[in-house]
């Protein structure tokens, strides 16, 4: 797969990257740019991508 297409399988999985460029706050070709020089790993995406909180399954609620 050519890097191009790494980077939107990427951005799929990290749809807040799309709300970013939609939203002003960054570009896609700024994003390219960031995933072509540091790859997917780095601490770079911290900026971009809100690592959300894990919710449960509702049957691992209290239903109390």
């Amino acid at each position: 797969m050519s890097n191009k297409e790494n980077f939107k399988m990427f951005v799929k999985r990290n749809p807040t990257l799309a709300n970013k460029v939609n939203s002003g706050v960054t570009s896609w070709q700024k994003l390219y740019e960031l995933y072509d020089l540091y790859g997917e790993d780095s601490n770079v995406w911290n900026k971009y991508i809100k690592k959300e909180e894990i919710e449960y399954p509702r049957k691992y609620q209290d239903y109390t």
